[in-house]
């Protein structure tokens, strides 16, 4: 472990090893689980990539403040996930006009493959100490040490002295968020043999994605020049917008799949 958070410490590493992992669940995925051709697969899993990455880059740089001091100690190349989901969904557009895959079964791959590669992102937030969460007296509550923002934030906050070697305790924000990716990929890969209609695993994932990522956002540490809209940061509404939609676009077609069930099953047969 000591030895993958040595490489996720540094941005752009963290990235690419995702990207990479990313990738080859895809493959496998796509391919032992969904059965979509290799040829078609590639070329899908590049567009939907390099949307993806954009989309989560693109967050970042309009949700990040340019305030000195903590914010200044911050990934200087992050991504935001709200961001990433929007761009992987016109990837997905992108990839259906272009090779007329199914965007239903693509999109029930991307989402099982998704949660690996945002889990090892976040080990990488872990290591380089961004993402902390609040201050906590839970026993698997981590510090950072005075290199870090967290300890400069608390050192402001006088939650610490600024002689002291290590922050205060705080919630290890990064491994609750990677614990909840790797949870959508186990649900999504354990779901598909029992799914009514294609489509139904991006759905399941995405609203677990939302809903604890609302959850989780309330646990993220507050920062200098952090966008808020009215009384809640940016993130939690982008977290709350996800959760409302995708909770309401499951439920609207799962209860269609129920009715066409329940139709066939009613349905005279020749």
């Amino acid at each position: 472990m000591g030895a993958l958070l040595s490489v996720l410490i540094d941005p752009k590493r963290a990235v690419f090893l995702s990207v990479v992992v990313g990738w080859a669940a895809t493959l496998y995925f796509g391919r032992r689980v969904a059965r979509v051709p290799v040829a078609q697969l590639v070329v899908g899993t590049l567009v939907i990539t390099a949307t993806a990455l954009a989309g989560a880059r693109l967050h970042y740089l309009l949700g990040s403040s340019t305030a000195a001091g903590v914010t200044g100690r911050l990934a200087d190349s992050g991504v935001h996930a709200g961001g990433g989901v929007i761009g992987l969904v016109l990837g997905l557009l992108l990839v259906v006009r272009l090779l007329g895959l199914s965007p239903a079964v693509l999109a029930d791959v991307s989402a099982m493959a998704a949660g690996v590669a945002l889990a090892v992102y976040r080990l990488g937030c872990f290591a380089r100490g961004c993402c902390f969460g609040t201050p906590s007296d839970l026993p698997w509550a981590i510090r950072y040490d005075r290199h870090s923002a967290a300890f400069l934030l608390h050192v402001q906050a006088r939650l610490v002295d600024a002689n002291d070697q290590w922050s205060a305790p705080v919630h290890p924000l990064p491994l609750y968020f990677a614990a909840a990716a790797l949870a959508i990929t186990t649900i999504g890969a354990a779901l598909h043999r029992l799914r009514r209609f294609d489509g139904e695993i991006a759905l399941v994932g995405l609203t677990l994605f939302s809903l604890s990522t609302l959850g989780l956002e309330f646990l993220r540490a507050s920062v200098p020049g952090q966008v808020r809209w009215g009384p809640l940061p940016q993130l939690v509404w982008i977290a709350a917008g996800l959760s409302l939609a995708s909770v309401v676009t499951l439920a609207m077609t799962e209860r269609a799949a129920r009715r066409a069930v329940e139709y066939g099953r009613r349905s005279p047969r020749h």
